[in-house]
């Protein structure tokens, strides 16, 4: 079993609802099981060339143990998802696809990041933040 990962934008109220059980019903996301904090560290390196596309410490929310939790994706991410072309998904697909911490088909990569990218675009139209959410 892979770790279930949810991408959302939301707002500050939208995000309080965020909890063990996934994000709120309501908000737009991506659901990319697998695609967790290090394979999108990955991608961030490659958009951004520096970081790991979430803000640096803690988790905003996260469970006891921390079994679960909510980071925020720093606005450059977002900005550099949202501009990503098709070429440019296909070449990061084609690199992140076979890498030890995600093992997914080039085509099932390239389909999560057109989604993560129409979310950016969603988020930015709608002055919405990016989170990432994840359970192990």
């Amino acid at each position: 079993m892979g770790v279930l990962t949810d991408y959302f934008a939301a707002n500050g109220a939208e995000l309080a609802k965020a909890d063990e059980r996934g994000v709120p019903e309501k908000v737009a996301k991506v659901d990319a099981k697998g695609f967790g904090v290090i394979p999108f560290g990955q991608l961030a390196k490659r958009l951004l060339g520096k970081g790991d596309g979430v803000e640096p410490g803690q988790p905003l929310l996260h469970g006891d143990d921390y079994e679960w939790f909510v980071q925020k994706i720093v606005p450059e991410m977002g900005a550099a998802l949202a501009a990503m072309t098709d070429g440019e998904i296909a070449k990061h697909a084609g690199v992140l696809a076979g890498t030890d911490d995600l093992q997914w088909s080039e085509e099932v990569t390239i389909e999560v990041l057109a989604r993560l990218r129409e979310l950016a675009k969603k988020a930015k139209k709608g002055k919405r933040d990016l989170y990432l959410w994840c359970s192990v």
